[in-house]
């Protein structure tokens, strides 16, 4: 096979269109694909999350994308980060998120992805930055956000549709640097830290 080989293809910040190819998944030992600030439309091929199991850098930031995240991609266990802004992708935020725990950057702001913000989120202990903005995103926070106080430095769910009280552990991220949680419902007192 051609480019067989191959561990990293940047085509970013270019002007493709259509689709993404159906033979990227023939790209078995890629580490990385950056495709992002084109014009790609349709959906993220299922098939990539079992064939390109090595995959540690994801980006399709910026394009028009549509359909839900495949389910496969929960196989890239080595995977540290993973950019899918500014489309329109929609259905949920999977559960088995919680098995890439290699997982540092992960933004998945301004698409329409709905449902709730999984508990799985807590076990992601290398995560470092959490951008889930500007989607419609329901329910609560996941309790136990204090699991992530080590390495979690920014936190971004503004603009979605979340309720409930302020979880108190949100005090015990002692290195976050950003959070934000405006345009929100949430309710109750603020959790605010005292000396």
């Amino acid at each position: 096979a051609m480019l067989d080989h191959l561990q990293f293809l940047d085509l970013s910040s270019n002007r493709l269109k259509g689709t993404i190819p159906e033979h990227y998944v023939y790209l078995t030992q890629v580490r990385g694909l950056d495709l992002s600030y084109n014009f790609l439309t349709g959906s993220i091929p299922n098939a990539m999350g079992t064939s390109c199991v090595h995959m540690e850098y994801f980006s399709l930031t910026d394009n028009q994308l549509t359909g839900p995240l495949p389910s496969t991609m929960t196989a890239w266990t080595d995977l540290w980060y993973f950019d899918v802004g500014r489309n329109s992708l929609t259905g949920t935020i999977s559960s088995e998120i919680g098995l890439m725990t290699k997982m540092q950057t992960m933004f998945v702001s301004d698409n329409l992805f709905t449902g709730t913000i999984p508990s799985e989120l807590t076990k992601m202990a290398a995560m470092r930055l959490f951008d889930a903005g500007s989607n419609a995103l329901t329910g609560t926070l996941p309790s136990g956000m204090k699991a992530l106080s080590e390495s979690l430095w920014e936190f971004n769910v503004a603009d979605n549709i979340l309720w409930g009280h302020l979880p108190l552990d949100i005090l015990g991220l002692i290195n976050a640097q950003l959070l934000i949680l405006s345009d929100n419902m949430f309710s109750g007192t603020t959790c605010c830290p005292t000396r």
